[in-house]
């Protein structure tokens, strides 16, 4: 594994990653693009609120 997949492969609790896989990852801080942000953050919320019920 390349050092991304090793980061990401730790912080889903998973032992390896490889491309194409779909991960869901503990993160401390996030990044957005000023123009893609505002959708990004609903989709986040949306994915929240399934979460907590």
């Amino acid at each position: 594994m390349n050092i991304v997949e090793k980061i990401l492969a730790r912080a889903s609790g998973k032992s390896s990653v490889a491309p194409d896989d779909v991960v869901f990852a503990d993160v401390d801080k996030v990044m957005m693009h000023d123009v893609s942000g505002p959708g990004v953050i609903k989709v986040f919320d949306k994915l929240k609120n399934k979460e907590c019920s």
